[in-house]
């Protein structure tokens, strides 16, 4: 019989909620697991995305996992209702900007205390979002999704588009990091100075004097 190969692979990234109940690890495959923390058991293995994920952080009651991808797409998942959600066609707000155009790449995401805003950073902008929206439609799928949850059903996350409003914050750069503090917002830039200094050493080239 053949015996197929061990999978090797390392975790790149992790998060778990406030409350101690929910984790979540991204693998190098580009798994995403979630973990229930009270049992020490997998709850959900969310399918592989088209894009890298670069970010994950639950908010503070752990009910949703936000997911942030290379490709700046966002996603959220329901702990509860086992709902994964993409959040796209953006209404913006503090910025003159028409479409969504995210040419970097996301660095990190946080929630408010309330849960009711969402960060994303990369090093250059401040994205929030307003999951005002998002949490009525939840609330409108939870009668119909009920049945979705049932542990012996088979794993198929509802993927649905939704409309949420965003405020870009360009003033911050470069952004080590960028969070909520409760409902404060803390931002760590990375001094102009520390990075000439990682810029190459001028280029000195000598010159000869024309032959006589």
């Amino acid at each position: 019989k053949d015996k197929k190969k061990s999978e090797t692979y390392s975790i790149k990234l992790i998060a778990a909620s406030v409350d101690g109940q929910w984790g979540a690890t991204v693998d190098s495959n580009e798994r995403i697991v979630l973990y229930n923390l009270d049992t020490l058991q997998i709850h959900r293995e969310l399918p592989i995305l088209n894009s890298p994920v670069s970010t994950i952080n639950f908010n503070s009651n752990g009910q949703f996992l936000a997911i942030g991808c290379v490709s700046c797409h966002i996603l959220l998942y329901d702990t509860d209702l086992n709902i994964l959600k993409e959040l796209e066609n953006f209404k913006f707000y503090g910025y003159n900007q028409k479409e969504w155009k995210c040419v970097d790449t996301f660095k990190g995401c946080s929630f408010n205390s309330s849960g009711d805003l969402l960060l994303f950073h990369t090093q250059q902008k401040i994205y929030v979002f307003e999951l005002a929206v998002l949490k009525a439609i939840i609330r409108k799928d939870r009668s119909v999704t009920a049945k979705s949850i049932d542990e012996s059903s088979v794993f198929e996350p509802i993927t649905e588009s939704v409309k949420v409003k965003c405020t870009i914050i360009p003033k911050y750069s470069p952004m080590l990091f960028a969070s909520f503090l409760n409902d404060s917002l803390v931002v760590v830039e990375r001094p102009w100075l520390q990075v000439m200094e990682n810029l190459p050493k001028p280029l000195y080239r000598k010159r000869y004097a024309a032959p006589a």
